[in-house]
């Protein structure tokens, strides 16, 4: 009794960790699949320890499915993780444009957005970021427009949204369909 019970909480415990890998793969279709996919070498670190029980216990199909699921992930993965020599190598020279980048949450109820403007031009940046745009803080957008005319800004009815500006026009293929269908978006230039 106890020695099954054992067993099907091992499988049970290694089909949630599957779930949860094969999900991340599915990282463009969703928010919720996109965060999944930022612990998927976590899980497959997981998923081999029922793996292992699983095969010593002599299951060899699901023991066998765990581990072709965290080999597959891994290889996978292998081409995208820091340091693994995979990554082409960009040498740069002097000549190459160093970007600053400054990202600010502008508080969607804030009282003194100018506050917000100054220290962003304090930083000289090329582009900006900004989370919890609204009404309220919207003048903070209009005042930078005149260093950044070339900004995206999704608008929704709740309590913020985003903003990006920037110094340099957008590639086309982003100018576009960058904010959610369900906010109202506004590009300029």
């Amino acid at each position: 009794m106890i020695a099954t019970l054992f067993w099907r909480v091992t499988q049970l415990g290694g089909a949630l960790l599957s779930i949860a890998i094969i999900l991340g793969w599915f990282q463009d279709f969703h928010l919720a699949f996109d965060s999944l996919s930022h612990f998927r070498l976590i899980f497959c670190l997981f998923l081999t320890i029922p793996a292992l029980i699983l095969l010593l216990g002599h299951r060899w199909r699901s023991g066998g499915t765990f581990f072709a699921i965290v080999a597959i992930s891994v290889l996978l993965t292998w081409p995208y993780l820091p340091q693994t020599g995979t990554q082409p190598s960009v040498a740069l020279s002097k000549r190459d444009v160093t970007l600053r980048v400054v990202q600010m949450n502008l508080r969607f109820n804030n009282p003194t957005p100018q506050k917000a403007v100054l220290a962003i031009r304090s930083g000289n940046p090329d582009i900006i970021l900004l989370q919890e745009v609204t009404a309220k803080t919207q003048s903070a957008l209009a005042a930078l427009s005149n260093t950044h005319p070339y900004h995206i800004s999704c608008q929704s009815r709740s309590w913020g949204s985003v903003g990006i500006l920037s110094r340099y026009p957008f590639a086309k293929k982003y100018a576009t369909g960058m904010c959610s269908h369900t906010w109202f978006c506004q590009r300029d230039r």
